[in-house]
């Protein structure tokens, strides 16, 4: 009487472990490439860019010192557009209106102003309890340092800060005015200019809150 054979006896036995051991395999391969959810998405500048970078002397330039002023920013923008017909809009009008009313900021080194975004660096912020004037700055691939005052001049309504701006390989020396106070009747002041090519300051007034801004696209 002849022998039965088990379908996972003898010979058939190699060739059942070998197909085994090849959808243990594929399993293997999708659990590890299968996304895993995690607690949230890195924080980056624009286009992968790394967080800003300070250097000072003092410790109104720290790096918690430009996330104050960051926050300090979406405070004043949110001041201007609570009340349009209160805010004041000089130099540059069209950039000053848009930054003023369509700008939202994407991160610590990016925004966006009519849906197109624009590097910033954040160069001087004040308000309650925040002072923040690093002597250099780097952030969204602007790096922007202090020079420093020429002579001792003196200057009736205003005093002058001088910047050195590097951006796109190229370099620019710029002058802001601070101007201690907002013109009568409105609640917020916004000024914007040329620094040249693709580089734009601009400074934000509402109330006792002040920023200053340099924007590349």
């Amino acid at each position: 009487m002849g022998k039965s054979t088990h379908p996972l006896s003898l010979g058939a036995r190699p060739s059942a472990l070998w197909l085994l051991a090849a959808i243990a395999v594929v399993l293997t391969a999708l659990t590890l490439l299968w996304p895993r959810p995690t607690g949230g998405p890195t924080p980056q500048g624009p286009m992968g860019g790394s967080a800003p970078q300070i250097t000072t002397g003092e410790s109104e330039g720290t790096a918690a010192g430009y996330q104050s002023a960051v926050e300090e920013l979406m405070l004043v923008l949110a001041k201007a557009r609570a009340d349009p017909n209160g805010v004041q809009l000089l130099g540059d009008v069209g950039l000053s209106r848009a930054l003023a009313f369509s700008a939202e900021v994407l991160n610590e080194t990016a925004l966006s102003i009519n849906g197109s975004v624009y590097r910033y660096a954040i160069v001087r912020a004040r308000g309650p309890g925040l002072e923040f004037e690093p002597r250099e700055v780097e952030a969204g691939g602007i790096s922007v340092a202090a020079l420093p005052a020429e002579g001792t001049a003196t200057y009736t309504g205003g005093r002058p800060y001088r910047y050195s701006i590097r951006y796109g390989g190229r370099e620019h020396n710029i002058t802001l005015w601070d101007i201690p106070f907002t013109a009568a009747g409105f609640k917020a002041t916004v000024n914007t200019g040329e620094v040249g090519g693709d580089l734009y300051w601009a400074e934000i007034t509402a109330g006792s809150e002040e920023i200053w801004l340099v924007l590349g696209r």
